[in-house]
């Protein structure tokens, strides 16, 4: 069986809104394409279908859901008791909105939900290397303690490696991620200058049966590691070297390169980091699939609109009245 994910599209109010990385701090204040950043997300739904994949679609709320398009962050699912327990990351800020209709979607497909007691950054941070294998690497914001929790519930028997990203980089997933060709092979492509506390050695040597790849300060910054795999197919952004292309075509990936200006570049968030993949749960059929739903959510695509403008920032309190003091008669 294919692999599953579950996305949700950009709702018709769509913008950068607390601009918080690096990537969306410069498009902050800036007009936003509704239009466009929906038609970016089809695309790579529509290439994770022809690759193969199946994806569970979560309708954004009305006059909510800023941040649900980058389902990465929601959590992760996980085995524990060899029972499916989704780990739902805590909404906050222009985020706060978006816990509800997750867990919720979870609840509903019988799964256990659990809600991490600190920030984190869900399938962001954690890197599933393999059954009971994991690469743990927090985000800049992610709160101290979030990855012993997750450890925990992970159980004793996972192996669990913690690293912290390195400034200038914010998020686990812009600096590495697991892909995983046919044949079964597992290759990790991580950029080492952004890793804190931990090198390549160290990494290769804590899970010996994966292909560590070094991605040089180029290839990441262009976003090698927000690549998303799909049955061995790498979705990932353009402008990518030919040595890091070299290296995943002669290990048996094939590629499909899309532009994504308004959710990666001006979002900061790639492929990766638009899905939420189902490792080693599978829901079941009635659940909401993409394929059922494809027709309803590109006819919305000429609702949206072309340009949102930023929204004003919010005028300063005006200056209480002087209350004349009480005087006797």
């Amino acid at each position: 069986m294919g692999a599953t994910f579950v996305m949700s599209y950009p709702a018709a109010d769509w913008h950068v809104a607390a601009g918080l990385n690096r990537r969306s701090a410069s498009a902050k204040g800036t007009d936003s394409s509704p239009r466009d950043a929906l038609r970016e997300w089809m695309s790579v739904a529509d290439s994770i279908l022809r690759a193969g994949g199946r994806i569970i679609v979560l309708d954004p709320p009305k006059g909510g859901g800023a941040g649900l398009v980058y389902a990465a962050d929601w959590g992760a699912v996980v085995r524990r008791n060899d029972q499916a327990l989704f780990l739902a990351a805590t909404g906050a800020g222009h985020r706060a909105s978006d816990a509800e209709p997750v867990r919720a979607l979870f609840t509903d497909a019988g799964v256990e939900v659990a809600t991490v007691p600190m920030a984190w950054g869900g399938r962001g941070d954690l890197l599933q290397a393999g059954p009971g294998r994991y690469l743990y690497v927090a985000g800049a914001r992610t709160a101290p303690g979030a990855a012993q929790h997750v450890a925990h519930e992970l159980g004793t028997v996972a192996r669990f490696l913690e690293a912290r990203v390195a400034a200038p980089f914010e998020f686990g997933d812009e600096i590495a991620t697991m892909l995983t060709n046919r044949a079964g092979d597992s290759v990790m492509l991580v950029h080492e200058a952004g890793l804190a506390g931990r090198t390549l050695p160290e990494i290769r040597a804590a899970f010996n049966k994966v292909d560590v790849i070094s991605v040089d300060a180029e290839d990441v910054e262009a976003g090698a590691c927000t690549a998303l795999d799909v049955n061995g197919t790498v979705i990932l952004p353009p402008g990518l070297s030919t040595a890091i292309r070299g290296h995943l075509v002669r290990r048996g990936f094939q590629t499909v390169e899309l532009e994504l200006p308004q959710l990666f570049v001006r979002g900061g968030g790639g492929p990766h980091a638009l899905v939420n993949e189902l490792i080693g749960f599978v829901m079941g059929t009635g659940a909401p699939d993409y394929t059922r739903a494809r027709d309803r959510i590109a006819a919305l695509v000429d609702t949206y609109p072309e340009r949102v403008e930023p929204a004003a920032p919010a005028a300063p309190p005006a200056p209480a009245t002087p209350v004349a003091p009480a005087t006797s008669a």
